[in-house]
């Protein structure tokens, strides 16, 4: 009997190597002998990196920049060998993360993309072919222009003065003059990758600003504007002959999506990237069982989240397919059908605080893969 694990991270409390380690080891105390297929996993967000290296292998790179307020920071991203091609990856939320801020109005204002650009730009003399760049976790909302300005371009105010590199772009944006960034990124001959999971557009309503505005600490009157400037920017974009209004996933991390669709970057499903990179379908052929999870699960699971992939994966071959989250909702939407079963690890009434503890977590993961796979012995063979 092989049981493949395919768990991504429960957000502030374990890793996905620790959450597929707990499962293995509730499966492990009914059979010992079982073979295990454990795979780090992620959507493209936190944890893609470690997961990559755990497959990949490569080497961590160091780099110093400044993160979304510019505070000098080091940041590492991988190198390492993917489908024959030397691959940087980078996590753009190490640079530019929600965490590193109290989201407020102040910091909307302030906060910009800039040091993620001098991240890509360290890759780009690395003798890399590929830069893949993962989107989730970003706490700006800038349009891109930041990245755009450390790679070269060069922003206008309404008064055709060069505007300098501090606070948000977004805020002083009149013009745009890309050639230097298309003289750089294109004499490079590097492909740049993007993971990305949500559909939103540039500008407009389901457009960066006033759909993630909000999360990030604007206000109603911050949305209005920084719209508008996104969607001053679109119309600069047009000229040049890309609509940014019809490119699903421009709006993502608070318009970089967009950015990076100037350059033009391929856009890619975090989760189906990451399957490609760490070859889990080949690797869960012949699997009895596969057993993934989240911290929450919920109506979003469905979206493009590590359920939603590997339920993916299952249903293509028949493979029964359980689910433990941190949370689970009463209904999960359009995963609830491809989902053999989901479970809420949680083992008693407790606080946000203590569930979110690591050791109440694991407990949790252990005891309920356990108690599921006794139900499912009676099932496989």
């Amino acid at each position: 009997m092989k049981i493949g694990i395919a768990m991504d991270s429960f957000k502030g409390s374990v890793t996905s190597l620790e959450a597929g380690l707990a499962v293995e080891r509730g499966i492990k105390a009914l059979v010992p002998k079982a073979e295990v297929e454990l795979c780090q996993v992620s959507d493209g967000g936190e944890g893609s990196l470690e997961a990559i290296y755990d497959y990949c292998g490569g080497s961590w790179q160091k780099v110093q920049t400044v993160n979304l307020m510019f505070e000098p920071i080091d940041v590492e991203y991988l190198i390492c060998t993917i489908q024959a091609e030397k691959t940087a990856v980078i996590e753009s939320a190490r640079v530019i993360g929600l965490h590193f801020i109290q989201p407020s109005e102040a910091t909307v204002s302030q906060s910009s993309s800039y040091g993620l650009g001098e991240v890509i730009k360290d890759a780009l003399t690395k003798g890399v072919s590929k830069i893949i760049v993962t989107l989730g976790g970003s706490g700006t909302t800038d349009g891109g222009l930041g990245m755009l300005q450390s790679l070269g371009a060069s922003i206008y105010n309404d008064q055709q003065e060069l505007m300098g590199i501090l606070g948000n772009p977004l805020n002083t944006f009149d013009t745009l003059d890309m050639r230097s960034v298309f003289e750089y990124y294109q004499q490079s001959g590097i492909q740049l990758e993007i993971a990305n999971d949500v559909a939103n557009v540039y500008a407009g309503a389901n457009g960066a600003a006033y759909v993630f505005g909000p999360q990030k600490g604007a206000t109603a009157a911050q949305c209005q504007w920084l719209d508008q400037q996104l969607s001053k920017v679109a119309l600069a974009a047009l000229e040049a002959g890309i609509d940014l209004q019809k490119v699903p996933g421009s709006g993502a991390a608070g318009g970089l999506g967009g950015a990076f669709s100037l350059l033009g970057a391929q856009m890619t499903s975090g989760f189906e990237l990451m399957a490609g990179v760490l070859n889990l379908r080949d690797r869960l052929k012949g699997v009895s069982v596969i057993y993934t999870g989240e911290g929450s699960l919920d109506s979003q699971s469905a979206a493009g989240k590590v359920p939603s992939g590997m339920a993916g994966i299952a249903n293509q071959s028949g493979i029964p397919i359980i689910a433990l989250g941190g949370r689970r909702e009463p209904f999960l939407g359009t995963l609830e059908e491809r989902l053999t079963a989901a479970f809420s690890i949680q083992l008693e009434p407790q606080s946000l605080a203590q569930a979110l503890n690591k050791e109440t977590t694991l407990l949790g993961i252990e005891t309920v893969a356990n108690q599921s796979f006794k139900l499912l012995q009676t099932t496989l063979s």
